[in-house]
């Protein structure tokens, strides 16, 4: 169970560091390309990676590849729709939520489903 845990916070921390990342990303998109601190936004989002790739290994540990993936993208995504809707106020239409709905219902039986 002690596993199970830390894995879970070391996929939580990676989806933290992709909103991290992504965010910067997007802030260093918006402003003006010649300004200084749109560089500071690319070396935050560089930073965040270089974390992710550190947290990712530690995953691998825990479960193979595909799986790891797997479960850092959906979560990410989901995650990433979240704060470009409340941060960025990006709209989101009902196809996509439908499509959010989908990635969770095949993490669903990927994860729960799949270890039966």
């Amino acid at each position: 169970m002690e596993n199970i845990k830390r894995y879970i916070f070391l996929i939580l921390c990676i989806v933290a560091f992709e909103c991290v990342a992504q965010y910067n990303l997007k802030k260093s998109n918006m402003i003006n390309k010649k300004n200084k601190s749109n560089y500071l936004y690319i070396f935050f989002a560089i930073i965040a990676y270089v974390i992710i790739c550190l947290l990712l290994k530690k995953c691998y540990a825990f479960n193979g590849i595909g799986l790891i993936n797997l479960l850092w993208s959906v979560t990410s995504i989901i995650a990433v729709i979240i704060l470009g809707k409340f941060v960025f106020k990006e709209e989101i239409n009902k196809s996509q939520i439908i499509g959010i709905l989908f990635c969770v219902v095949g993490l669903y039986f990927i994860f729960v489903r799949g270890n039966k």
